[in-house]
């Protein structure tokens, strides 16, 4: 099925739920593991869920940062939730109790949509330096995207990057040199994948 991951906030007494993106999954040639993930769109969710989904999915979220929230936890958390292919019913996959990876890339896109609201970092550092919550919500966003090269058999040496596009946000290379641990990482202020494992012309042209 489709998985799909956000990012959330415990701020005092407060849950912060926060974007849906897809998660980009196995593609060539990004990855040579099928499981592996290589980054994540925030364009695909609202063309691909509906808002039964949406309104379940932010629920699954929500009960999860009220329990951290009694066991005294601050600040991010990720959740991950996979769609069943037939049934479209959403499952918990798994809850990252930590700052997910891509928490610097969505506070990218929300100060780009929104510099006067609070992005999900903002908010993290918020929440664990007690900061009284007021009246503050998560900035949204509705497009933007982040892809990783990871090292392959076939590709294992970063190269100067030739990539030219408006939409490119930033470039960040690592000197990782294990096998499927990440090359290199594109942040781009448009989405992707034009639907579940396909990407679209930007996609591509990456």
């Amino acid at each position: 099925g489709q998985v799909f991951t956000n990012n959330n906030v415990v701020w005092g007494n407060k849950v912060l739920t926060g974007n849906i993106s897809y998660q980009i999954t196995g593609l060539s040639p990004f990855t040579d593991n099928k499981f592996a993930t290589i980054g994540n769109d925030w364009a695909l969710p609202t063309k691909i869920l509906n808002a039964k989904q949406i309104k379940q999915y932010k629920k699954i979220a929500s009960e999860i940062g009220k329990k951290l929230n009694k066991d005294g936890w601050k600040g991010l958390y990720g959740v991950d939730v996979i769609v069943d292919d037939k049934t479209k019913k959403l499952y918990l996959l798994e809850i990252n109790a930590r700052q997910p990876a891509s928490t610097t890339c969505e506070s990218w896109l929300q100060k780009l949509t929104d510099k006067s609201g609070v992005s999900t970092f903002e908010a993290h550092l918020a929440g664990l330096l007690n900061v009284p919550t007021d009246k503050y919500k998560l900035i949204s966003v509705a497009n933007g995207a982040q892809i990783i090269q990871r090292i392959t058999d076939k590709k294992n040496k970063n190269q100067r990057s030739k990539i030219k596009d408006k939409a490119l946000i930033n470039i960040i290379k690592y000197d990782n040199t294990s096998h499927g641990s990440d090359l290199i990482r594109f942040q781009f202020s448009k989405g992707l994948m034009k639907e579940h494992n396909v990407l679209n012309a930007l996609g591509k042209k990456i």
